[in-house]
């Protein structure tokens, strides 16, 4: 007779990884500075009501799905309408659930170095991180995103992958917005780190906060208004002196492969990790307008793929 496992003995860590913050939505120590706790409550209750409404359009999925089945196979009449909306609606669902799984804190990352941290370094990784990777990274891409939606209204912009040409311009608006929640939860995450740090090193970063506002601001102008001002023009004499300019595109391919491992072997989430690195070395390699509109290219590419669609319907059949 096999022995009995004792439950409470067992490694559950990975197990865990989904559910790594399952506290109620806002809940904050008492000890947290004052000023911080509404902040990370709002945007944690606000993220958790997008997640809660994003659920909501597995009901149109489940509806237009079911119809394709049943006209495909009893009437012999598959429907154009079936594959636009449930592709459409599974890439809202993608985008606009962003920010409540950060909240929930299940974005991907390789923790086996993270998760042996004491609880200050971890939050020192992961304050610099999101600094330094995921405020740029995501500011650029609601940026570029909002630009790309602008368009697709203002032209009426429809597929071109069935007859139907359904609009794109309402599919797309979920990019801008999950970017926007994002954003948002990104402070809410930057706020919890400052409180598990030390005191000493608390006080460090938010006396550097405005500092870095402001390098956020400038690279942020540059990017996308040259005329007003270009921290290129500036940097190329630099460059041209210490040879980066004359740096082989495979060379900088190198640079960005290692600077990717080093995020992710210290526990960063890889999403943000890519999106970062793809932004500043595409923009090194080759041209930082270019870049970006490709990136916003892929993540439309992306939303819109239709094996999407697979991924909420198992979840609820799991369910």
């Amino acid at each position: 007779m096999a022995e009995e496992v004792d439950a409470g003995k067992l490694d559950i860590t990975d197990e865990l990884i989904a559910e790594s913050r399952m506290g109620a939505p806002g809940e904050t120590p008492e000890d947290m500075d004052p000023w911080m706790r509404p902040v990370i409550k709002w945007i944690d209750v606000m993220n958790l009501w997008v997640g809660r409404a994003t659920c909501l359009l597995l009901i149109p999925i489940i509806f237009v799905m079911v119809f394709e089945v049943v006209a495909r196979k009893l009437f012999l009449s598959p429907t154009d309408f079936s594959y636009e909306y449930s592709r459409m609606l599974a890439g809202a669902m993608f985008m606009l659930g962003s920010g409540y799984a950060l909240m929930r804190g299940v974005h991907i990352r390789a923790d086996f170095l993270y998760r042996n941290w004491n609880t200050q370094r971890q939050a020192t990784v992961d304050a610099t991180l999101y600094m330094l990777f995921y405020f740029p990274a995501v500011l650029f891409f609601f940026w570029i995103s909002l630009d790309y939606t602008i368009t697709a209204w203002v032209r009426w912009e429809r597929s071109m992958d069935t007859a139907m040409m359904a609009p794109l311009a309402p599919a797309r608006t979920a990019m801008p917005l999950g970017a926007a929640f994002l954003l948002l939860q990104g402070i809410a995450e930057l706020l919890r780190c400052f409180y598990d740090m030390k005191p000493a090193r608390r006080r460090l970063y938010l006396r550097f906060m405005p500092v870095y506002l402001v390098l956020l601001a400038l690279a942020f102008i540059s990017a996308f208004f040259p005329s007003v001002l270009s921290i290129t023009d500036f940097l190329a004499p630099l460059a041209s002196s210490t040879g980066m300019s004359q740096i082989a595109p495979e060379t900088i391919g190198l640079l960005m492969i290692a600077a990717m491992l080093f995020s992710i072997f210290v526990g960063f989430p890889i999403s943000f990790t890519l999106i970062f690195l793809g932004f500043v070395f595409g923009a090194w390699g080759f041209s930082g307008k270019l870049t970006f509109y490709l990136q916003a290219f892929q993540f439309n590419s992306t939303m819109l793929d239709d094996q999407l669609v697979a991924v909420p319907l198992f979840v609820f059949m799991g369910i």
